[in-house]
């Protein structure tokens, strides 16, 4: 189900234009999007994958190995991983 955010206009910025989101869209400050114009020519933005290595947030990246389907091997730690 799409939803109209409203209707807005481009400015200059150096020889960029910017586009202003609205805050009620629920993206964040420094969110990565992506910019894909299909056929019809129409834009379309949406968030890119986040990246965990940006975050604050804890990762679990044994979770990502076993569902990945990666060989996690005993092999000794060489920094203070927990894996």
């Amino acid at each position: 189900m799409s939803k109209n955010l409203g209707t807005f206009k481009t400015r200059i910025n150096g020889h960029s234009l910017i586009v202003t989101i609205p805050k009620g869209t629920g993206l964040k400050p420094n969110q990565e999007l992506q910019l894909i114009q299909d056929n019809d020519g129409k834009l379309i933005y949406s968030p890119t994958d986040e990246n965990p290595w940006n975050s604050m947030e804890p990762h679990d990246f044994k979770h990502d190995m076993e569902t990945l389907d990666l060989e996690i091997t005993n092999a000794k730690s060489i920094g203070k991983e927990n894996i």
